[in-house]
């Protein structure tokens, strides 16, 4: 007896799927070297090296954009790479004493713009060291001064997980940043020459 072959469409939706799997493989490379470029913008940011750090988030920014052409439904892949683009941008701008661009500015999704937001709050803690390190107490006061209004607009903010994933979580090391940077900024205030 010969076997009943049943048509559901399969054929078209492993075209369908082979398609997308192309793109998302694509969009994973492609959000590596958008990560890449951020991380080492980041770090020559921290170094001193402005010029540099422009041209790597130029490539960066570049890339995202790049990216986003024909992603359609799977724009989520692009997620933390729009995180890391913010955490730049912001950092660069704050460094740079220029005002902070917003989601709409950067183009990108705004739980990724408030995530990104909270990791840049991270690396204003390590700045903040770094002039503490160097004895400005005062540029170190700046970059506090700053994560505490950013923590402040971000303690808001109380939205379920499927809203802003993993933001909770980012909050609560955020304030744990934000204490341990005020314990530091205290005892380099108390201890700075008069």
């Amino acid at each position: 007896m010969a076997k009943k072959r049943i048509d559901i469409g399969i054929e078209g939706m492993v075209k369908r799927l082979s398609s997308l799997e192309r793109i998302q493989d694509g969009l994973l490379v492609k959000s590596r070297e958008i990560i890449r470029n951020c991380a080492n913008s980041i770090k020559c940011m921290h170094n001193g090296e402005k010029g540099k750090a422009g041209e790597f988030l130029k490539m960066a920014k570049d890339g995202l954009k790049k990216a986003r052409e024909g992603t359609g439904e799977l724009s989520y892949l692009l997620r933390q790479s729009e995180q890391e683009v913010v955490e730049a941008e912001v950092l660069f701008a704050i460094m740079e004493k220029k005002s902070i661009p917003k989601a709409g500015d950067l183009g990108v999704e705004e739980p990724n713009y408030l995530t990104g937001i909270c990791d840049c709050i991270g690396e204003l803690r390590r700045q903040m060291l770094e002039e503490l390190r160097k004895g400005k107490v005062k540029e170190a006061l700046y970059y506090f001064e700053i994560m505490e209004a950013l923590n402040e607009e971000m303690s808001a903010l109380r939205f379920s997980n499927s809203l802003l994933p993993n933001f909770r979580a980012k909050q609560d090391v955020v304030r744990g940043q934000l204490e341990r940077a005020r314990s530091e900024i205290v005892w380099a205030v108390k201890c700075a020459p008069k």
